[in-house]
């Protein structure tokens, strides 16, 4: 039984590995675009996004964006 167990482990391995790497890779584009966001004078209303991104220099909730930051 134990082997069966240490096998089915064995085989969920990849995909929670490509999971984890999947999540973090969103998190990384997540950060990204609001911190382009951020620099254009976005205002943040999420907690999270308040808690990482300044709002005191803050202009608006849609804000425009260079062709550069469009990318």
């Amino acid at each position: 039984m134990r082997v069966i167990s240490f096998v089915f482990a064995l085989s969920a391995l990849p995909l929670s590995t490509t999971t984890a790497f999947a999540d973090e890779s969103c998190n990384d584009l997540w950060f990204t675009r609001n911190a382009i966001i951020n620099q254009a004078g976005f205002c943040f209303g999420s907690n999270l996004g308040q808690a990482l991104f300044d709002n005191g220099d803050c202009i608006a909730k849609s804000v425009p964006l260079s062709p550069e930051a469009q990318r």
